[in-house]
């Protein structure tokens, strides 16, 4: 939520709409602290073919593990991997 946020302030467009439209179509979760350890994990391992993939990423991708969802980027440390919808 925060990088959707970031982003429209950048773009100058307003949160709140697009907060109320996520809500309704996403499940927001928790972060839980075996999410964090599991993210470390994945960021030392990711490092070794991805320059520069951050905490957040890992993050996202322990989540994703755990829920067993797929994640929608066109972040470039998300390509090629493992359900991934990358949009390009």
């Amino acid at each position: 939520m925060a990088e959707i946020k970031g982003w429209a302030i950048r773009e100058n467009i307003d949160f709140e709409e697009l907060y109320s439209i996520i809500r309704k179509v996403s499940d927001i979760q928790c972060i839980l602290t075996q999410d964090w350890l599991e993210a470390a994990t994945i960021r030392s391992e990711l490092r070794k073919t991805k320059k520069g993939f951050g905490m957040i990423d890992a993050l996202i991708i322990a989540q994703q593990k755990r829920i067993g969802c797929r994640v929608v980027s066109g972040d470039h440390h998300f390509q090629h991997l493992k359900d991934v919808i990358f949009i390009d």
